[in-house]
């Protein structure tokens, strides 16, 4: 059979042709599979590798989950039931805390000494001298029962007051075999907080600090005042000089210390920044390095605001009499209706760790722990206080 025939009558040229186009359609498949292939492996990598970027951010935020955990945070208890503010407890308040500090008892005192002089002449202000001789000198104790049993009670309206008290502690109690010092911040212009703290210190010790009493520092023109004198040594108040401290320190007992002082008190206050002054405080620090004490800081959020903020000029003026003239503070604190009461705003006292000296270590040393310390424990605690915006200025 010819050619002709093996191709159905076809001519040489077609069938030359049609041999051409099998071989492009051999060509086409071969490049389609290849290309198919390829686009099987490159979907394959990207599926892997959203794979690998999915593991990576699991990864990543169960680290953060964990770093989260580690991080909980701190326990914040309250001193009283919130809210629980009472008219009675306001009186209470300005009674024993308030009316000291304002010109009233040096009012009454005055009127009372002219009226009995004008009855009975000179004899009354040799009775009143020799009865002002005689308290002053009145020998200061202190009372454990009656800083429980009368002090502690009648000072929980301060808590009362505001809206919420609160405090943080550690979660590990302090080493029993130390003495510690209480370095609080900030002064405030009646140290409200302060006295919350160490009146109702029964509260927030609990499984912290069992051993000791605890003393609160306080400027020695109080105790130059008869009666107040005696009040404030009942209380557990010593004078703020190296050689209380130390005595205190080494029966075994506590003192707490505002360490601003009055130097703080005259710098101001404002809205959203908390201005303390510590880069010189370093006495404490000195003592409790020679004793071999704990310092541990202490925080008061929001004792800047319970008060009006004084102009620069008044306090420029109190800050030149309290230099050259007398150490009598800034005398006139004003709340709402400029009366002679705080505002109600709630309070947040944070505790922290307590930091040790370490073997050869400087004052200054110590003293720059310490800062770093504080500025620790108030970021800590700052997002859970009445005020998360508020800024630490440390002078």
């Amino acid at each position: 059979m010819s050619a002709l025939e093996d191709h159905g009558g076809s001519t040489i040229a077609e069938v030359e042709e049609e041999d051409r186009l099998d071989a492009a359609d051999a060509k086409k498949s071969v490049e389609i599979e290849s290309k198919t292939a390829e686009d099987k492996q490159r979907r394959n990598g990207e599926i892997n590798g959203v794979s690998n970027v999915a593991e990576e951010v699991g990864a990543k935020g169960a680290e953060e989950k964990a770093w989260k955990q580690q991080e909980a945070p701190p326990k914040i208890r309250y001193f009283c039931e919130p809210n629980q503010n009472l008219k009675l407890d306001a009186f209470k308040m300005f009674f024993l805390h308030m009316l000291p500090f304002t010109p009233i008892p040096h009012i009454i005192a005055t009127t009372i000494l002219y009226w009995s002089y004008t009855r009975h002449g000179v004899k009354a202000f040799a009775f009143f001298f020799t009865l002002t001789a005689v308290l002053a000198m009145a020998p200061m104790v202190y009372s454990a029962k009656y800083k429980r049993f009368v002090r502690e009670p009648l000072y929980r309206v301060f808590a009362r007051y505001v809206p919420k008290a609160q405090y943080g502690v550690p979660e590990k109690p302090f080493p029993k075999d130390k003495s510690y010092i209480f370095a609080a911040h900030p002064h405030g212009r009646m140290f409200f907080s302060n006295v919350i703290f160490t009146q109702l210190h029964e509260d927030w010790r609990k499984g912290l600090l069992e051993h000791g009493e605890i003393f609160f520092a306080a400027a020695g023109n109080f105790f130059y005042i008869p009666i107040l004198n005696l009040i404030l040594s009942l209380a557990g108040t010593v004078d703020a000089t190296r050689s209380t401290i130390v005595s205190k320190l080494r029966q075994g007992n506590h003192i707490g210390i505002l360490i601003g002082g009055v130097k703080e008190v005259l710098m101001g206050t404002e809205e959203h920044v908390d201005r303390i002054y510590l880069k010189k405080r370093k006495g404490f620090i000195k003592i409790a390095l020679e004793e071999g004490a704990g310092v541990v800081p202490v925080y008061y959020f929001n004792e800047n605001q319970l008060f009006r903020h004084n102009s620069k000029t008044i306090l420029r003026v109190f800050e030149h009499i309290n230099k050259f003239y007398y150490r009598l503070g800034m005398p006139f604190f004003q709340g709402p209706y400029y009366l002679p009461l705080p505002y109600r705003k709630s309070l947040l006292m944070a505790i922290g760790e307590p930091l040790f000296a370490k073997e050869g270590e400087s004052v200054d040393s110590f003293h720059e722990r310490y800062v770093q310390a504080l500025r620790d424990l108030f970021e800590k605690y700052r997002p859970y206080s009445p005020d998360p915006t508020i800024q630490l200025d440390i002078q």
